[in-house]
């Protein structure tokens, strides 16, 4: 992801795939028990949006430095998704 000669256009898809997921779920069709997980869920794919343009910026050669926040992104992601997995496995009882 981070190469400053990156395909912006993969970039470009995957975060229109990753903003598609964003278009809001009705509460009435999201099911009570599934909330917390739903909420884990939403908070890791902002953060991997956030790396993505991140990523974007990085290849563009606007941001030298941009570790910082890729290791805050990836550690967001690692926490709420294994959160997620838990509220997931709960979910299957």
């Amino acid at each position: 992801m981070y190469n400053s000669s990156g395909d912006r256009i993969i970039y470009n898809s995957l975060t229109a795939d990753a903003n598609m997921v964003f278009k809001p779920v009705p509460k009435n069709l999201r099911p009570k028990e599934a909330a917390d997980f739903h909420k884990q869920m939403v908070v890791a794919l902002e953060s991997f949006i956030d790396l993505l343009q991140n990523s974007k910026t990085y290849m563009a050669g606007s941001n030298a430095n941009p570790w910082p926040e890729v290791y805050k992104d990836q550690y967001v992601i690692g926490k709420t998704m294994a959160v997620a997995g838990t509220d997931f496995s709960q979910l299957k009882r």
